[in-house]
């Protein structure tokens, strides 16, 4: 299985409603282009900094706190760090492979 992860710029009032929620239909965003086991992440319009980063499971997005992910002692630094150390945590990934330029956390996340 390959992780596909998708980009999309959204308005904010729907980020902080995602943020309250925590899970949200993916039929209620999209009609079938996103399936499970897929990464979501959603940037402002407004403000790159305010970001949703999400799971697809079962049907549904589910809103992975980048803040209070801690795995053996590793805290993410940013989004993508946050999608590698969940990929390393799902038993349905047997591989994983990070790309990226120099800096990025790659051997850490190692």
């Amino acid at each position: 299985m390959q992780a596909k992860i998708n980009e999309f710029e959204i308005e904010t009032d729907l980020i902080d409603e995602i943020y309250s929620k925590k899970t949200i239909l993916i039929s209620d965003l999209f009609e079938n282009n996103i399936n499970n086991g897929e990464f979501v992440i959603f940037k402002s319009t407004e403000d790159q900094q305010k970001t949703a980063v999400l799971y697809a499971s079962k049907g549904y997005l589910k809103l992975i706190n980048t803040k209070k992910l801690n795995t053996n002692g590793i805290v993410p630094k940013d989004v993508n760090q946050t999608v590698y150390l969940n990929l390393l945590k799902d038993p349905d990934f047997q591989i994983v492979c990070a790309l990226g330029p120099a800096g990025t956390g790659k051997t850490t996340l190692a």
